[in-house]
């Protein structure tokens, strides 16, 4: 079985970022540290092994290559796939739904 490398681009690092913040706020440090440990983990262990589990995302239409998505509680990980790598392009769930870009 394949093994592929999994990467945040630089708009995912963002939203991650806004999203720990956020939960900072919201529930206080141990339970924002434990939420980031807890969406990396289910990130790198599904899409490292098989991304193409994962449903074509609705934005796939959208661009000229296949975004597939994956969930995490109420969060949707939009990614794409190479030859080699899955690179997550955005993390989108409720702190995100109100300052989407």
């Amino acid at each position: 079985m394949q093994t592929y490398r999994v990467r945040f681009g630089s708009l995912a690092i963002e939203d991650l970022n806004g999203s720990y913040l956020w939960g900072i706020e919201y529930w206080g440090l141990e339970e924002a540290d434990k939420w980031l440990a807890e969406i990396q983990e289910h990130v790198e262990t599904k899409l490292s092994e098989m991304p193409y589990a994962f449903p074509v995302a609705k934005e796939s239409k959208e661009f000229e290559y296949e975004v597939r998505q994956i969930l995490f509680l109420r969060y949707r990980i939009l990614y794409t796939i190479t030859s080699d790598e899955v690179r997550i392009l955005r993390v989108k769930g409720p702190y995100h739904a109100s300052t989407d870009k």
